[in-house]
């Protein structure tokens, strides 16, 4: 995936916005993605950064 700055994504359309990053976000962003769909991924730390957590 590619990070983006604010600036860069303010004008472009998605077909689906993932609020969160954690292993079921990106997992659902993937495959929305392969499907051909648009995708912005949100998240407020590091992309999988709280999986391990447990």
């Amino acid at each position: 995936m590619t990070r983006r700055v604010p600036a860069d994504i303010s004008s472009t359309p998605f077909d689906l916005i993932v609020v969160g990053a954690g292993i079921n976000g990106c997992g659902v962003a993937r495959d929305a993605a392969i499907r051909g769909l648009r995708v912005l991924v949100l998240d407020k730390g590091d992309i999988g950064g709280g999986t391990t957590a447990w």
